[in-house]
């Protein structure tokens, strides 16, 4: 998990979901998982594509989990899946900021 917080601060952020904390230049600080603090004692289950759980994009810190549990359901459905509950009518997505990272 630390090692994916330097890399979420040497990156200076990338998306993700269920975390929050404020980043320098090499680490992240004040970290929380949902709300409650990261706990370096505890294990987390982190959903990603098999490309990054495979190395993609330099994310080496994935290479030695506890365990693998594939799911089969890909990301493109995913989206399609998310695009069809918000409904047929909607044409445009806005994106907002959130502040889970923060400088």
């Amino acid at each position: 998990m630390k090692e994916m917080f330097a890399y979420i601060a040497t990156n200076k952020g990338i998306p993700v979901s269920g975390i929050s904390g404020k980043l320098s230049s090499e680490s992240m600080t004040e970290v929380k998982i949902g709300s409650e603090p990261f706990d370096p004692n505890k294990n987390y289950r982190i959903c990603t594509t098999d490309y990054l759980a495979n190395n993609g994009d330099k994310m080496s810190f994935f290479a030695k989990p506890i365990q693998i549990q594939t799911t089969g359901y890909k990301l493109r459905d995913a989206l399609i899946d998310e695009f069809t509950h918000l409904g047929l009518s909607v044409k445009t997505l806005n994106p907002a900021l959130d502040g889970r990272l923060k400088n």
